[in-house]
């Protein structure tokens, strides 16, 4: 663990952008970061699957996710 850039975004699952939820640096430890299910714009988006992608220096990860309301 280093401190290190990180930036979390969500995606629709026809890959577009909606949500931009996280992108400054880190220290090492753990995080937790919360999503209201609002895009870019504050407007609520429907329930469905979406994906989340984290980035770091040397990890990075995407996968699926439910939102229900």
């Amino acid at each position: 663990p280093i401190t290190t850039n990180v930036s979390l975004n969500i995606y629709n699952i026809k890959g577009q952008l909606v949500r931009r939820l996280f992108n400054e640096t880190l220290n090492a430890g753990r995080h937790t970061i919360h999503w209201d299910g609002k895009d870019n714009n504050e407007k609520e988006l429907s329930s469905g699957i979406y994906l989340y992608r984290l980035e770091a220096e040397d990890y990075n990860i995407t996968n699926s996710m439910l939102l229900l309301k």
